[in-house]
């Protein structure tokens, strides 16, 4: 995390999902000492700036709590308490700061294992987990400082106003948490999410290896971020794993059936009302772009606040800090900076860097229109498409020599054994 944001917000961490936060200073008390200048919050251009109060590394407070959820999903016969690791400015304890927050919950902060219950990978309870975390910080839900004691924690400090983002699986748990329409969630940035877990696995009914994982299935992610207590465990590999993954995955017809809709967040965005700025790169192998285009798509429709940011490069890859800052600023602390008129679409073009990405009305671009192609010669080298269609007709040929290979063809400057148009 960027140390204007850092500076500007608190962090915490929890389980079925890790939660990170980060609190943005909104109010001051009293209980600090004279003469000293009470910790306030910096806008400059619409953006949160660093707070030179917040930059001693002791001046932060770390500490763990477990928030109970509204599931039972061990078997136990007890609300499964959730893993929660906050990190807060002092001044929250001392000068009775209270502070929005950007959280951040994943399956991989320590496995799972420091929380209750089971993980589903895309079940309901991974959906209402998070939300138990914002139902806590508004005071709406228990948090305790032992996984089983009655010792409550209060998050006094907090406005209630969270955001969240995260990448990959923690992408997808930021838009799980608004799909509950949990109040106190304004908004967040899901980056590279996982929006059906069919589109992940499956391919028009055929099984896909997502970013070159051969074999990987839905069990497989399971036994990956699943850890913790052996007994319990035990009961999750049973009755989550075996009897409901293995048996609704379907790897014989590859249909889409009653688990993968489950697990298809297209089809819970109704209660959605935080603004929602998406975030993907077109060469992702491994969540397809698709997967945020879907939502956002959806979203639009809805009428839901939302932004899209495409970039050039691979699996993850956030939208520039500037975008993110003046995002949470806007919806987490009301700072009137034009964000929510901004353009829709933020796309990197070729050969552009990342961090400076150009502005288009929407996505897709509603200025485009179809460009009939043509091909034109070139052979033994690259061949050409043009907008312009040949005067003449031209017939080029190729020697099929099996002894080299179609990806060295393919990166070879000429060749007699290629006919390729670029």
């Amino acid at each position: 995390m960027n140390t204007r944001l850092q500076h500007a917000f608190c962090r915490i961490t929890s389980f079925q999902q890790c939660v990170k936060l980060l609190a943005i200073v909104v109010a001051t008390g009293c209980g600090m000492a004279v003469g000293v200048e009470p910790a306030k919050p910096i806008i400059e251009d619409g953006e949160s700036q660093v707070v030179p109060r917040f930059e001693d590394p002791d001046m932060w407070i770390r500490h763990d709590l477990w928030v109970e959820t509204e599931f039972d999903t061990d078997g136990d016969g007890k609300l499964d308490r959730m893993h929660v690791d906050v990190t807060r400015q002092r001044q929250t304890e001392t000068e009775g700061l209270k502070v929005p927050v950007i959280y951040m919950t994943s399956p991989y902060f320590a496995g799972t294992g420091l929380s209750q219950g089971c993980p589903t990978v895309g079940g309901d309870n991974e959906s209402l987990a998070p939300k138990a975390v914002v139902d806590w910080l508004n005071g709406r839900a228990a948090g305790y400082s032992t996984p089983t004691g009655d010792d409550k924690v209060v998050a006094k400090w907090s406005t209630g106003k969270v955001g969240m983002t995260g990448t990959s699986f923690n992408g997808t748990l930021a838009l799980a948490a608004a799909t509950t329409g949990v109040d106190g969630l304004e908004a967040i940035i899901p980056v590279a999410p996982n929006t059906s877990y069919y589109h992940y696995y499956r391919s028009n009914g055929l099984i896909r290896s997502p970013g070159g994982f051969v074999g990987e299935d839905i069990d497989v992610l399971f036994d990956f971020i699943h850890s913790g207590n052996p007994k319990r465990r035990d009961y999750c590999n049973c009755n989550v794993r075996d009897k409901e993954m293995r048996k609704g995955l379907d790897r014989v017809s590859g249909d889409y059936n009653k688990f993968w809709a489950g697990r298809d967040y297209l089809n819970d965005l109704e209660p959605v009302k935080a603004a929602v700025l998406m975030s993907h790169a077109f060469n992702d192998w491994n969540v397809m772009p698709e997967h945020s285009n879907r939502i956002y798509q959806a979203l639009r429709a809805k009428g839901v606040p939302v932004q899209v940011f495409y970039h050039q490069g691979g699996h993850g890859g956030p939208p520039p800090m500037k975008l993110m800052n003046r995002w949470f600023t806007h919806y987490l602390r009301g700072v009137e900076n034009g964000v929510e008129k901004d353009a829709r679409a933020w796309i990197v073009r070729e050969k552009d860097e990342r961090t400076e990405p150009t502005a288009y009305e929407d996505y897709p671009n509603p200025k485009a229109s179809p460009v009939k192609l043509f091909l034109n010669a070139g052979a033994p080298q690259y061949g050409q498409l043009t907008t312009t269609p040949g005067t003449k007709k031209i017939v080029e040929t190729l020697t099929d020599n099996f002894s080299f290979s179609g990806s060295s063809l393919a990166q070879a400057e000429w060749t007699n054994h290629r006919i390729d148009v670029r």
